[in-house]
């Protein structure tokens, strides 16, 4: 069932929806691990200004 969806040839605008969602929560999840792991190791400040730096980056990378 699952490889007929995300595979099928015939229906690429439901692969690409189910693809394209799968990254967005990727994405999603590793900017919580990346800030957990900054804001344990570092001070506070650095994950305020990693917290910045990550959005604006995102922002001009789309």
């Amino acid at each position: 069932m699952i490889k007929k969806i995300l595979f099928d040839s015939k229906d690429k605008m439901k692969s690409a929806y189910l693809w394209n969602t799968c990254a967005a929560m990727l994405n999603a999840f590793q900017t919580v691990f990346i800030l957990m792991l900054i804001s344990r190791i570092d001070p506070v400040i650095d994950a305020g200004v990693f917290t910045i730096a990550f959005a604006i980056g995102n922002l001009m990378m789309r």
